[in-house]
């Protein structure tokens, strides 16, 4: 229950400190044409009840730098932190990858660049659920297994405080 916390905290601070990219255009809308009904063409439908990517699903666990001064952490702790937060970055990319995708497909984020094959906006439309428990469950075990080992006592009770604030 603490590691999701900290997840939605390192979620929340990182949407706080990245400058949006290509994902800024969440949910944004069509250009011009008014009026319902009608496709837009292949365009992928509206995404109703299904919920959006954060960008720290996309590009990783907020960076530890950003929490130095609130935790109170030394050179050496910061450094396993950053060490941690590299190679989970490592494992998780091909799925971050497979989530930014499933994110066009599902129509909360438009594509950046041109496209020469949208073959996979079908397959990754189905799959974006489950792609982006995939990538959570990896980020809260991360937060949970490696991060939260190498704190101190009192860093988890000033982390948990600062939770408990937000």
């Amino acid at each position: 229950m603490l590691a999701q916390s900290l997840v939605r905290v390192a979620r929340g601070i990182g949407l706080g400190l990245l400058i949006a990219g290509p994902l800024a255009a969440q949910r944004g809308g069509g250009g011009g044409g008014g009026g319902g009904g009608g496709g837009g063409g292949g365009a992928a439908p509206t995404p109703d009840a299904v919920e959006p990517p954060m960008q720290l699903d996309l590009t990783g666990p907020v960076r530890f730098d950003s929490l130095k001064s609130i935790l109170s952490l030394d050179s050496t702790q910061l450094s396993q932190l950053n060490e941690a937060r590299n190679v989970h970055l490592a494992v998780t990319t091909a799925l971050r990858d497979s989530l930014g995708r499933a994110a066009v497909a599902r129509g909360f984020a438009h594509q950046t660049g041109t496209a020469s094959d949208t073959s996979w906006y079908k397959v990754f439309s189905k799959l974006y659920e489950k792609v982006l428990s995939r990538v959570r469950k990896a980020d809260t075990d991360f937060m949970r297994k490696q991060v939260w080992p190498l704190l101190t006592k009192p860093q988890q009770r000033k982390m948990q405080d600062w939770l408990n604030a937000q």
